[in-house]
C-alpha cells in the first residue's frame, strides 16, 4: 500500500496559511485576495521559496479545475433568460464592439511593428479573453453590484466564446494555407467539425448536468444538498475533461439550466460557498507558482507592445462600444478597466497551438513564440487585473461602503486579553469580578472617542469608519452639541459613490439617539434601558455638550454573577442582552469577530472601573 505523501499535504497547510496570512496583510492595503493569492503561489514556487514544486503543482490541478468550474456554476446561476432578454442586445454589440477593436488594434500594433501576419492574428484574437475566475471572484469579494459589474460578468462570456470560435478559424485557416495534413496532422475541415461538436457536447453535458441537479435536489432534504452539488460537479467535470470539452461552457450552462429551472438556485450555491473559497485559494496560489516571470523576459519587446497594445486595445473598444450602444458614460469609462485580467482560456488556446502547429513548416516557429508571449504576459495581467477590477467598480459606485473600506470592532492586543482572561478563569486561576450598583455614569464613559463634525462629508465618514473600531458615532457641531448618531450598520449596504461623496453632509444622514444618558446616573437606574439598546456607544451628554460614550458591553462586562450588587434577574438579564449583541455584532462582521472584553462572562482587564 502506497504511503500517504505528507510532505505534500505539509505542503497544502503552509499554502492554506502564507496564503491567509498574505490576505490578511494586503488587505490592510485594499489589495484584493486574488492577487495575494497569486504573489503567495509566486513567492512559494520554482521562483521562490521552492515550497511547491512541479509535483505539487500537477497534484492540486485537479482542485483548482473543481474551484473553476464552482465558479463558472455561480456565475452561469445568475444568467436567468428574463435578465437576458433585458440586456441581450445591448450586451451582443458591447462585446462585438469590444472584441473587433480590441483584436483590431492589437493586430494592426503588431503589423506595423513588422511582426508576421501570423503572430499579428493569434495574438490579436487571443486578446480578446478575460480570466473568468479571477475577475468574478474580484467582484464577489467586492459585493459590487451595478451596471458595470453586470456587463463585464456577460461580457466574460461573450469574449471568451467569440475567442474561442475565432482563434480556431484562425488556427483551422493557417493550418489549410500551410498544409498541416502532410505533416501527419489531421483534415483541418476534420478538427473544425470535432472543435463544433465539443461545443455542442459542452451545452449538452451542461444542460443534463443541471436538470439532474435541479430534479434530484428537490426530491432531497436541504442537508443533502451539499454532498449532491460535490457529486454533480465531479462527475461533470471528469466527463468534460475526459471528451477535451471546453468546461467553461459547460458549467456556464449548468448554472444557467439551474436559475431557469428553479428558485432554488441562489440556496444551492449558498451550500458551495465555503468550499468553493477554499478551492479558489488552492487554486490561485497554485496558479501563482505556476506563473514564470523568465517568460516575461523572453517574451521580449513582442510582449512589451502585446501588454500595451492589449490595454488600449480593450479600453477603446468598450469605450467606444458603450457610446454605440447608449448604455451611459459610467460604462464606457470604467467597463474596460473590469476586463483586463487574463490567464485560463488565452493559456489553454496558445498551448494548442502550439501543440497542433508542432512540425508544421512556417507555423511552428511562431505558434511558439505567440504561446512564450501569454505565459510571459499572463504574470502582467493576473497580478494587475485584480486590482484594476476593484478600481474600476469602485470608481463606478457600485461597491458596499462595508466592502470599500475595512472596518473592525478588535484588536490583536485586545483578543489576546480576552483570551488569556478567559483561560485564567476556566483554569480557575482568576476570579470573575463583581460590578458595583452606584457605580456612576461618569467612572463608566470613555472620554476618549470618535465624533463626526455635522459638517463632515460622506467621504469624511467613510475614513472614520475605516479606522475606527467604534459602530456607533455621535454627531457634534462646533460647540460639541450633541446633533444625532451615525451608525455603520445603516450604512454598510450602501454603494459607495465617489462622485457624491463629496455632496452628502454627516446633518443628511445623522439619526436621534435612541438613548442619551447623564454622566450622574448610577448604573442601577439605567440598567434596564441600556440593556434594551442595540448599538455599540451610548452618548453621555451634560447640559446638551457631549462629554463622552459609554459602551454597553464595558457595563454587561462588570455584571457576572446573579445575586450580586444589582440582583440575579439584572445579571441574567446582562447575559441575555449581551449574547445578544454578541451574535448581531458577529452578524455585521463576520469577518472581523466579536471585540475583545465584550464577551459573556468576561471580566474588565486591570485598570478598568
Amino acid at each position: 500500500m502506497e504511503a500517504i505523501p505528507w510532505l505534500t499535504v505539509l505542503d497544502l497547510g503552509i499554502l492554506l496559511a502564507v496564503a491567509l496570512a498574505a490576505g490578511i496583510l494586503l488587505e490592510q492595503l485594499r489589495v484584493p485576495h486574488v492577487t495575494a493569492f497569486l504573489l503567495t503561489g509566486l513567492a512559494l514556487g520554482p521562483w521562490g521559496a521552492r515550497v511547491l514544486g512541479h509535483g505539487d503543482i500537477v497534484l492540486f490541478e485537479p482542485l483548482g479545475k473543481a474551484a473553476m468550474a464552482l465558479v463558472l456554476f455561480e456565475m452561469g446561476c445568475t444568467f436567468t433568460l428574463d435578465r437576458v432578454r433585458g440586456h441581450l442586445g445591448k450586451t451582443a454589440r458591447l462585446s462585438l464592439g469590444d472584441v473587433a477593436v480590441s483584436s483590431l488594434v492589437v493586430f494592426a500594433g503588431l503589423l506595423l511593428l513588422g511582426y508576421g501576419l501570423t503572430i499579428a492574428v493569434m495574438l490579436g484574437i487571443l486578446a480578446v479573453a478575460t480570466a473568468p475566475a479571477t475577475t468574478v471572484l474580484v467582484l464577489q469579494e467586492a459585493d459590487s453590484e451595478g451596471p458595470v459589474t453586470e456587463y463585464t460578468v456577460a461580457l466574460i462570456v461573450f469574449n471568451n466564446l467569440a475567442c474561442l470560435v475565432l482563434f480556431e478559424l484562425a488556427l483551422a485557416g493557417f493550418l489549410f494555407v500551410h498544409g498541416s495534413s502532410n505533416a501527419g496532422q489531421p483534415g483541418v475541415l476534420w478538427e473544425l467539425l470535432l472543435f463544433l461538436r465539443d461545443l455542442a457536447g459542452s451545452v449538452v453535458l451542461g444542460v443534463a448536468a443541471g436538470a439532474v441537479l435541479t430534479y434530484v435536489s428537490a426530491l432531497l432534504d436541504r442537508s443533502h444538498w451539499f454532498v449532491l452539488l460535490v457529486a454533480v460537479t465531479v462527475i461533470t467535470l471528469a466527463v468534460s475533461e475526459y471528451f477535451h470539452m471546453p468546461f467553461l461552457l459547460t458549467f456556464l450552462t449548468m448554472g444557467a439550466t439551474v436559475a431557469n429551472a428553479t428558485e432554488e438556485s441562489a440556496a444551492l450555491v449558498g451550500e458551495i460557498k465555503h468550499l468553493t473559497g477554499l478551492l479558489c485559494v488552492v487554486f490561485f496560489t497554485t496558479h501563482g507558482a505556476e506563473m514564470d516571470p523568465g517568460a516575461l523576459a523572453r517574451a521580449g519587446l513582442l510582449g512589451g507592445a502585446y501588454i500595451v497594445l492589449r490595454l488600449v486595445g480593450k479600453y477603446a473598444g468598450v469605450w467606444l462600444a458603450a457610446r454605440w450602444t447608449g448604455v451611459g458614460p459610467t460604462v464606457g469609462r470604467w467597463l474596460g478597466f473590469a476586463l483586463l485580467a487574463q490567464a485560463g482560456t488565452a493559456l489553454v488556446l496558445s498551448s494548442i497551438a502550439a501543440e497542433r502547429c508542432d512540425g508544421v513548416p512556417g507555423l511552428a516557429q511562431q505558434a511558439a513564440q505567440v504561446k512564450t508571449v501569454i505565459l510571459g504576459t499572463v504574470v502582467v495581467f493576473e497580478l494587475i487585473g485584480p486590482l484594476l477590477i476593484r478600481w474600476a467598480v469602485l470608481q463606478a459606485g457600485e461597491v458596499p461602503v462595508a466592502h470599500a473600506i475595512r472596518h473592525v470592532t478588535t484588536t490583536p492586543v485586545e483578543e489576546l486579553s480576552y483570551m488569556s482572561r478567559r483561560l485564567l478563569e476556566a483554569l480557575g486561576l482568576r476570579k470573575k469580578q463583581i460590578a458595583a450598583a452606584d457605580v456612576p455614569v461618569k467612572e463608566l464613559m470613555r472620554k476618549t472617542f470618535d465624533a463626526v463634525p455635522v459638517s463632515a462629508t460622506f467621504d469624511d465618514v467613510v475614513h472614520l469608519l475605516e479606522k475606527s473600531h467604534q459602530n456607533t458615532f455621535p454627531v457634534v457641531d462646533r460647540a460639541n452639541q450633541l446633533v444625532g448618531i451615525i451608525r455603520y450598520t445603516d450604512l454598510r449596504d450602501v454603494l459607495f459613490d465617489p462622485e457624491l461623496g463629496a455632496l452628502v453632509r454627516a446633518d443628511d444622514i445623522a439619526l436621534p439617539p435612541p438613548l442619551v444618558l447623564d454622566p450622574e446616573e448610577k448604573l442601577k437606574d439605567i440598567w434596564t434601558r441600556i440593556g434594551q439598546v442595540q448599538d455599540d456607544t451610548v452618548p453621555v451628554v451634560s447640559s446638551g455638550t457631549l462629554v463622552g460614550v459609554l459602551r454597553p458591553r464595558d457595563v454587561f462586562r462588570l455584571v457576572v454573577k446573579a445575586g450580586k450588587d444589582t440582583g440575579g434577574s439584572a445579571t441574567t438579564g446582562a447575559r441575555a442582552v449581551e449574547a445578544k449583541t454578541d451574535a448581531q455584532a458577529a452578524s455585521q462582521h463576520p469577518t472581523a469577530g466579536q471585540p475583545a472584553g465584550d464577551r459573556p462572562n468576561s471580566a474588565p482587564p486591570e485598570g478598568d472601573s
